[in-house]
């Protein structure tokens, strides 16, 4: 659960960072939110790379759906967390 949640919340900051800065790549928002991947809170490796695939999924999300809020653009989100969590363990 607790790698879920960190998903959803570097998710949400993906979404504030594109809504700010709409032409962002995804290198650009990496940047603007590695520092929360890598606080020192998150320890276990696997909940990192669930987060960076995260982030790779969300940018992707937001870049799809321009028209889409925040709060519907998490909302999908949410619902792909299954196949995110599932594609990385392959």
């Amino acid at each position: 659960m607790e790698t879920e949640i960190k998903m959803v919340a570097v998710a949400s900051k993906v979404f504030s960072y594109k809504k700010k800065h709409p032409d962002a790549i995804i290198e650009e928002v990496f940047l603007g939110v590695a520092d929360f991947i890598n606080d020192r809170s998150v320890r276990d490796e696997s909940t990192k790379i669930a987060m960076i695939a995260s982030v790779n999924k969300a940018c992707d999300m937001a870049d799809r759906n321009r028209s889409l809020t925040e709060k519907e653009l998490l909302k999908r989100f949410i619902e792909d967390i299954p196949q995110i969590l599932m594609h990385i363990s392959r």
